[in-house]
């Protein structure tokens, strides 16, 4: 197996497929945002891809916007939870 061979072998796949251009690089890109989008922190996508610099591994991982719906809504909940109340007595509300 070349580098040659693999890459004509993955455009005619894409082609086929109708998601071209297809390229190993491309495999690469797809799969740290899928692993960023099931929530794999950043830092271990960067060395899974063995990127220097994180400002490289951003380039390639690509948020979903649900996924950062799901980490507000996580750090949120886990941020009020460790909160103590503000008065342990019931506060009178009028109709």
């Amino acid at each position: 197996m070349t580098d040659t061979w693999l890459k004509d072998h993955l455009a005619a796949i894409g082609k086929s497929l109708e998601i071209a251009p297809l390229y190993p690089h491309r495999l690469r890109d797809m799969c740290a945002t899928r692993l960023l989008n099931a929530g794999m922190d950043i830092t271990g996508i960067q060395k899974l891809l063995g990127h220097e610099m994180i400002s490289t591994t951003m380039i390639y991982a690509k948020v979903q916007d649900a996924t950062v719906e799901v980490a507000i809504a996580r750090h949120s909940v886990a941020s009020n939870a460790s909160k103590p109340p503000l008065s342990d007595r019931p506060i009178a509300v009028d109709d």
